[in-house]
């Protein structure tokens, strides 16, 4: 796994990324999932 610093940006080329879910807003709202892979 790669860490990246703080001050660099991930480039993506798809905007469909599933990107996981905080577990505060899991633990929030009942009915959010978390994304498939997470």
């Amino acid at each position: 796994m790669d860490i990246l610093p703080d001050n660099q940006q991930y480039q993506y080329s798809d905007y469909r990324f599933l990107w996981p879910i905080p577990a505060s807003e899991v633990v929030a709202n009942p009915i959010v999932v978390q994304n498939p892979g997470y």
